[in-house]
């Protein structure tokens, strides 16, 4: 049955405060990675991290993912800006990197139970295989793996894009980033000024 993957990854339990903070953590970091990646990247996220989680649920027995797909899309929204403060629970302050194992933690804890890490496992260790193969491979000189298809992208839309051709605006937006730091971009030009003269 193809749909069972699908309603595996899909199903996050019976009304709990555990599904209420799962639902919570799925949407805010979906969008993430969506606002950021373009549609057609974070459908085809979705599409391989169902395929992985599947195939990890096959061999280790676990019928239902839905938590270990939050732990995948978190992780991977975490390494975005992985040195980033956030705010977490009970008022504590962490670095973003953090934020998969800190909820893995508080499952544990609420669950009273050392298995309830596993889903988060395993929902991170199939969130890494992506982020891998997407950035850190690449950024090592390797070929990019796991990419989406240019007509998915075509169809649904890739990530956002400068309104100038060939401009990137991420690259863009680092370099203005980069210019505001240093004063670059209002702060006011070196030299002496000329006297207007009659």
């Amino acid at each position: 049955q193809i749909w069972r993957p699908i309603t595996s990854v899909a199903f996050l339990g019976p009304p709990s405060m555990s599904m209420a903070n799962s639902l919570f953590f799925l949407i805010r970091y979906g969008q993430v990675l969506e606002n950021t990646n373009g549609t057609g990247a974070h459908v085809w996220f979705l599409f391989v991290e169902t395929a992985i989680l599947t195939l990890l649920g096959l061999v280790l027995g676990f019928p239902f993912l839905a938590q270990a797909m939050v732990a995948a899309i978190v992780y991977v929204s975490s390494r975005m800006n992985a040195m980033e403060k956030i705010p977490f629970q009970f008022g504590l302050v962490i670095t973003a990197w953090q934020l998969p194992f800190c909820m893995m933690i508080i499952d544990c804890l609420s669950q009273q139970s050392a298995g309830a890490a596993w889903p988060h496992v395993l929902g991170i260790f199939a969130g890494h295989i992506y982020h891998f193969f997407t950035e850190i491979w690449p950024a090592l000189g390797g070929t990019a793996r796991l990419l989406p298809p240019d007509w998915l992208l075509a169809k649904l839309g890739g990530p956002p894009s400068s309104n100038v051709k060939g401009v990137s605006w991420k690259k863009r937006e680092k370099e203005t980033a980069g210019q505001a730091k240093k004063g670059g971009l209002f702060s006011k030009p070196k030299g002496r000024a000329r006297k207007l003269t009659e």
